[in-house]
């Protein structure tokens, strides 16, 4: 019993090690040449311990990465005058931003951003702040849009017979169903 016990303090002991290097950026060899050592482990043995700590380190990153994921991050898109496109910001989230040269390419590749936020700050042992409540936020917003596209919706909207603003609500309202619809099926 004691061999196994024995055995698991040695392992255990070797994963914080590792894990200790890996705070303070100690490069492999030295990682190796420490484990071999401390623990009498050959190279091969010492590599494997490393390869193991670096995968469960990259599995725990993942699965928070997609706990916080499922969160409702507010965003924020505004129009680029100076370049085009659109920029996307998360104001919970310090630093996110991404652009797009289209609507709908800025907010795809805000997912990235956002996703590519949180291992940073994960890595980082940055304190990652949940979503703001949703409950401090009115029923009204405020959108800066190009005129091309204003005049588009309300070209639209006329179509509808219907104000601008409820066909807006009515896009929008759309557009969330069909995205979390594609989020349920991923489940």
């Amino acid at each position: 019993m004691s061999s196994i016990m024995d055995q698991f303090l040695e392992e255990g002991n070797i994963g914080v090690l590792i894990r200790c290097c890996r705070r303070h950026n100690v490069p492999d060899e030295k990682i190796i040449e420490d484990i071999k050592k401390l623990f009498n482990k050959t190279d091969e043995q010492a590599k494997h311990y490393i390869r193991y700590e670096d995968e469960q380190r990259q599995e725990m990153i993942s699965k928070k990465v997609e706990e916080y994921m499922k969160l409702p991050y507010s965003m924020e898109i505004y129009p680029d005058a100076v370049e085009g496109g659109y920029t996307v910001a998360f104001p919970d989230l310090p630093g996110c931003l991404t652009c797009g040269g289209t609507l709908e390419k800025a907010i795809e590749n805000s997912e990235d951003a956002k996703r590519c936020w949180f291992e940073a700050a994960i890595e980082d042992g940055v304190e990652i702040d949940e979503p703001s409540d949703l409950l401090e936020y009115s029923n009204e917003i405020t959108l800066k849009i190009p005129k091309s596209l204003h005049k588009d919706l309300a070209k639209q909207a006329r179509r509808e017979n219907t104000s601008v603003d409820k066909y807006c609500i009515y896009l929008l309202s759309k557009n969330n169903t069909l995205h979390a619809a594609d989020n349920t099926e991923e489940d």
